[in-house]
């Protein structure tokens, strides 16, 4: 295709009234939607209409990527009225596309393509029961109604996970929290932690369960038994710095009563002048 251009384009419009076997009036309002239509538009001049009494009916129509925005408009139209009947029906669009030559002694290119769509006749009047993709008044509502149902359960469910779990946090806040009632009994005697401060037992009463007293109890003895350790550790501690320093003492005696009995026996003896005698 380097040698061609692009030109006119042709889209085959369907005839809709067709489609739907005569049942659709003369006076019905059409609504064409394309891709880039927007259905805030769509939606507003369709209820703007359809809300007069001369209105009976409206169609969406849509091919290729314009499906999904007219199935979307049918069903916001089916949701702000109600007892509406509907008929759908589906049909292949054809478009032409002729590509002009750049080059002498080139033809001129068409091509045809079929492409799907979608049509939704919307009707406030009974329509003909037997024409397949017909739905009755009333199936609407009561599809959105099994729907808002299950919404609701989803929802009760999803809160009553919330609660279950809130009320987990609020269990395990009140364990870790401090009691707000706390009696503080005596000092025992002989009870010294490790930096040498008096620590007392403490007695609490606790709101919750029996079960964090019963834990609460066990954390208590552990930490008893860690203090007389401790204890413990720190008398032997002391008992061995005593007799260290009894043994140095008793060498430092001993060694002093040696030099000096070692000095007494290499002291040098003087002995006392005589006077001769007169004579």
């Amino acid at each position: 295709m380097e040698y061609y251009k692009k030109g006119e384009l042709l889209e085959l419009n369907v005839d809709i009234p067709t489609l739907f076997n005569n049942d659709m009036k003369d006076d019905a309002v059409v609504m064409r939607v394309k891709n880039g239509s927007r259905v805030k538009n769509l939606i507003g001049f369709a209820i703007r209409n359809f809300k007069d009494d001369k209105t009976r009916q409206i169609t969406f129509t849509g091919a290729g990527p314009a499906v999904s925005k007219t199935i979307t408009c049918a069903e916001i139209m089916k949701r702000k009225f109600k007892n509406i009947h509907q008929i759908t029906k589906l049909f292949r669009k054809e478009i032409e596309e002729y590509w002009e030559p750049l080059k002498e002694g080139l033809d001129r290119l068409k091509v045809t393509r079929n492409i799907p769509g979608i049509c939704i006749l919307l009707s406030k009047d009974s329509l003909d029961a037997s024409q397949p993709g017909y739905q009755a008044a009333g199936v609407y509502d009561a599809l959105w109604s099994t729907l808002d149902t299950d919404k609701q359960k989803r929802k009760q469910s999803g809160r009553n996970r919330k609660r279950q779990f809130h009320d987990k946090q609020k269990l395990v806040k009140k364990h870790v929290e401090k009691p707000t009632n706390i009696k503080k009994d005596k000092k025992p005697k002989n009870d010294i932690g490790i930096a040498g401060k008096t620590t007392g037992i403490v007695e609490a009463d606790f709101d919750g369960d029996s079960a964090v007293c019963h834990e609460s109890k066990k954390k208590d003895k552990v930490n008893l038994k860690r203090r007389e350790e401790y204890q413990k550790k720190d008398e032997n501690i002391q008992k061995e710095q005593e007799l260290g320093e009894c043994k140095k003492d008793r060498l430092l005696k001993t060694n002093i009563s040696e030099q000096v009995e070692e000095t007494i026996e290499y002291a040098p003896t003087q002995d006392a002048p005589t006077q001769d005698a007169p004579t």
